[in-house]
């Protein structure tokens, strides 16, 4: 399974990927890091087209770097909600 994460001692954004989603980093313009034997990129820009694949925390993450909103996939029960 292809997941994106990030690593804050390289400062770098990496997605591991098995065969077939590795066309998909080299489009996005990841670079193959040889020794860590995984796609990578410090262009949080770059990152973002495979936002898809990445966990909560690099989602909220280029949210912050990029100034854009992140749209969350669970539903957050407002307080006015639970009142009745």
């Amino acid at each position: 399974m292809s997941k994106l994460r990030f690593d804050p001692t390289t400062y770098q954004f990496y997605f591991g990927s098995d065969q077939e989603d590795s066309r998909r980093a080299k489009a996005a313009g990841f670079r193959w890091d040889p020794l860590r034997r995984r796609y990578y990129t410090v262009d949080p820009s770059v990152a973002k087209c495979m936002a898809d694949c990445g966990d909560r925390y690099v989602k909220h993450l280029l949210a912050d770097i990029l100034g854009v909103t992140v749209v969350s996939d669970h539903r957050v029960a407002h307080a006015s909600a639970l009142i009745q």
